[in-house]
């Protein structure tokens, strides 16, 4: 009984849908690769955004409270140096 169809294209057919099959798979991995490395890439940007942003919000915090320790002790000095005048 012969269908038609014969062995040889049979296994062309398939090893057709695999080659297409494991193009697939290739580009999807290397898709996939590329888009946690675009992911990782932004979560360093962020953490790095936010490092620098507590930096600088410590920097200020550490002026704002030397001002005021600077204004604790000019102020008393200065009404000190008044009640002497």
């Amino acid at each position: 009984m012969n269908y038609g169809i014969s062995l040889s294209k049979i296994r062309k057919n398939l090893s057709i849908n695999y080659l297409d099959l494991k193009y697939k798979i290739q580009f999807r991995y290397e898709s996939m690769r590329l888009i946690l490395f675009l992911y990782q890439n932004h979560l360093y940007k962020f953490y790095v955004t936010i490092k620098i942003k507590l930096l600088s919000l410590l920097i200020i915090m550490v002026i704002f409270t030397l001002e005021i320790l600077v204004l604790r002790i000019k102020i008393p000095l200065l009404i000190y140096l008044k009640l002497l005048t």
